[in-house]
């Protein structure tokens, strides 16, 4: 039997506890990720970038439309993504001086577990996006003019896809402090000082990318850190492809290309080359290979890294399951554009179970995503219907239509944006083992 005492304790208990409840959903009515439109024009939720990225919670994403923003400084949170419209169409400039901390970075990163940056263009004197102790995904973008692209310091993680830094007046990216990168199909291209710096106990793994006309270093590494570097282009830097302070057993290298001055000769590691990339048109940040570039079908043979039409790895940027950077065949005089620099590709690939395919639109777009057997029969659609601007990704877990599950082998995903300006249609090869 409760007595009266204890009937009034536990009636004030569940009194105190409602109010805590109320107050708790009052306090926070809806935990559900929003997404955040951010249009300079005033067709979203905000004008600026930092205002929406102010207004962001954990989980959201922020979402900017086309067109020239003028910001620096500019905040990420925990577990927010920030897209832009796409890097042709999507640009942050920070401005024409270098200002001094907290304003000495387009895009600051400070101590956060994780972040997404992807989208953009950025411009500025100073650093274009800062990593302080945190973690941060950064893909499909174009840096250009920064005083260094991308800085990462104090035990920073770092991935970076897909993105093209020029021009940069330090170093194009900074590793330092026991921080940890992994670049995958990017280009960096006539930085001042090196294209890549990895110091102070810190790691970098280089994968299918290009250093290209970097001085005086392609890459540097040094003050115990270490470096792998697979199916990568490191040619015509300034004064030497690869600097360290130990002898270079820090570095390892494998099937790359990688120009030695004055010793026309591979460098030390397995499947390395020396010879002219034959790139297409550097001048112009057209670093795909010539037909007849050595580069082809001389990365890697594992499977692991075949590109996405499934042959043997190229060598360089574009070679590898992420080497589908698109550049709109667009006029730049017909508008609107319908996709942009960055992203059609799915991963893993090859898959057992389960690929996920993810592409960027720079507009809402009609969109079709189909799955077709190598005969041309369609086994699933997978997207039908209109999308917004921004990245998408979709699983694909190897059933067709009638929910039956489809054997191994080789399958095409055809990507179809229906416009009335220019049809627009990509397709990825996908590689099913079982």
């Amino acid at each position: 039997m409760i007595n009266i005492l204890e009937k009034k304790m536990l009636n004030r208990v569940f009194f105190i506890a409602g109010i805590f409840l109320v107050m708790l959903l009052m306090i926070n009515p809806d935990t559900e990720a929003k997404t955040i439109i951010v249009d300079k024009d005033g067709e979203g939720d905000y004008l600026t970038i930092q205002d929406g990225m102010i207004a962001a919670a954990e989980g959201d994403t922020v979402t900017v439309h086309s067109g020239t923003y003028y910001e620096y400084g500019i905040h990420m949170k925990n577990n927010v993504t920030l897209i832009g419209a796409g890097a042709e169409s999507c640009k942050i400039h920070g401005g024409d001086e270098f200002l001094p901390w907290p304003n000495d970075a387009v895009i600051k990163v400070d101590s956060i577990s994780q972040c997404k940056i992807e989208g953009f263009t950025l411009t500025y004197k100073g650093m274009g996006i800062m990593v302080i102790n945190s973690k941060a995904d950064i893909n499909n973008n174009i840096m250009d003019s920064c005083f260094t692209a991308v800085f990462c310091r104090y035990n920073s993680e770092v991935e970076m896809l897909n993105n093209l830094i020029i021009n940069c007046k330090n170093f194009g990216i900074g590793i330092l402090d026991t921080s940890k990168i992994t670049l995958i199909s990017n280009i960096i291209y006539h930085a001042i000082c090196s294209g890549i710096e990895i110091i102070k106990n810190s790691q970098g793994e280089i994968i299918n990318n290009v250093l290209h006309e970097n001085g005086p270093y392609g890459l540097r590494v040094a003050y115990g850190s270490k470096c792998t570097v697979y199916n990568t282009i490191i040619w015509h830097q300034y004064s030497y492809s690869i600097s360290s302070d130990s002898d270079l057993d820090s570095i390892l290298i494998e099937y790359s290309d990688i120009q030695r001055p004055y010793l026309e000769e591979p460098w030390e590691g397995t499947g390395n080359i020396c010879a002219d990339p034959m790139f297409l048109d550097y001048p112009s940040y057209d670093f795909h290979l010539h037909q007849n570039s050595p580069c082809i079908n001389s990365g890697n043979p594992e499977p692991i890294y075949n590109d996405v039409d499934g042959s043997r790895n190229d060598i360089g940027a574009f070679g590898g399951p992420y080497g589908s950077w698109l550049v709109s065949d667009v006029d730049d005089n017909t508008l609107p554009k319908p996709t942009i620099f960055g992203v059609f590709y799915n991963f893993p690939n090859p898959f057992n179970t389960e690929t996920t395919i993810q592409f960027l639109l720079n507009q809402y777009e009609n969109v079709k995503l189909t799955i077709y057997n190598i005969s041309g029969q369609k086994i699933l659609a997978l997207i039908d219907g209109k999308k917004a601007s921004g990245l998408h990704s979709i699983k694909w877990n190897g059933y067709n239509e009638n929910g039956d599950v489809v054997p191994s082998g080789v399958y095409i995903c055809r990507l179809e944006l229906i416009n009335d300006n220019k049809p627009f249609s990509k397709t990825l090869k996908l590689i099913m083992l079982k």
